[in-house]
């Protein structure tokens, strides 16, 4: 079955995470519990969160818009990752405004 245009999303999100120096670690809608013990720090966890369905006229312009929230919780280690993160925000919402037109 093919990925839907939110699964692609969160792939290239998880991807850019991936490519960030001071990352061991990313992972996707994880659903079963985390052992702090074990798990490499810097982590990154990407999850799909709540979406409205968009009512503003000026930003529908004709098609079925909606607001959806992605949440991206990091788990450092070290002062690396906090350095990358503004850069990163940034090109998430790049990458987020791209793959909306495909």
């Amino acid at each position: 079955m093919a990925d839907t245009l939110r699964q692609t999303i969160l792939s290239k999100i998880g991807e850019v995470l991936e490519g960030v120096s001071g990352v061991e670690k990313v992972e996707i809608e994880r659903s079963t519990p985390v052992d702090i013990d074990t798990i490499p720090f810097a982590t990154c966890f990407v999850y799909s969160g709540p979406e409205e369905r968009a009512t503003d006229d000026r930003s529908t312009i004709g098609f079925e818009t909606f607001d959806w929230t992605v949440v991206i919780e990091v788990w450092e280690g070290t002062m690396i990752v906090r350095h990358y993160l503004e850069p990163f925000i940034r090109l998430c919402l790049t990458i987020i405004r791209l793959a909306v037109m495909l």
